[in-house]
């Protein structure tokens, strides 16, 4: 009969995708493998290939070809939000042109600019926008888009439950959006 697999798996992901897809499987993944032990390490890094003893690596995108073994997980969506307190007091964008006069939160690596691509038709631009926050870690950016501080750009995933409760809203939703440079966002193991 089969040996019930033992031991500790290593998985090396970002933040926010550990909290979306790896934390809420935990609980029946260790029921199912009582003997083995979850080591999961947290980066905000640009992850390229694998780092030394990780077992599992899910990112976005998929790895350019390599000896690493890639499957796809999920497709993810990106799209443009802002709370109403803040569209209130500073209006709403109607075009991506519009956002280069409003505050806009975003996700950055180190002095990297803050840029967004826009497609819809013939329209396809990157712009890099300004604000008065940025940071490489999404749920504080989540959490200054819900208190009112300006818009942002993030997969749907993460913002599900703010724009169900009412607290964001989603703004320029006839343009697809990402901040990965690619509109096809994979996520892969």
């Amino acid at each position: 009969y089969a040996k019930m697999p033992e031991g500790t798996l290593r998985i090396e992901t970002r933040p926010g995708l550990s909290a979306w897809l790896i934390a809420p499987l935990l609980p029946k993944f260790l029921a199912a493998y009582p003997t083995i032990r979850i080591d999961l390490r947290l980066t905000n890094e640009p992850m390229e290939t694998l780092s030394p003893n990780i077992d599992l690596g899910i990112r976005y995108g998929l790895a350019a070809p390599s000896s690493l073994v890639t499957r796809k997980l999920t497709t993810t969506r990106q799209a443009t939000y802002a709370s109403p307190d803040y569209l209130a007091a500073f209006g709403t964008p109607e075009t991506p042109l519009d956002l280069l006069s409003h505050n806009c939160v975003g996700f950055a690596y180190g002095d990297n600019d803050i840029t967004w691509r826009y497609r819809k038709g013939d329209f396809d631009q990157s712009m890099t926008v300004q604000g008065s926050v940025r940071s490489n870690d999404v749920n504080t950016l989540r959490r200054a888009v819900v208190a009112g501080l300006g818009v942002n750009v993030a997969h749907e995933w993460m913002m599900e439950n703010a724009l169900r409760e009412g607290k964001v809203v989603e703004i320029l939703k006839d343009y697809e959006v990402t901040t990965m440079g690619t509109f096809d966002l994979h996520v892969s193991a």
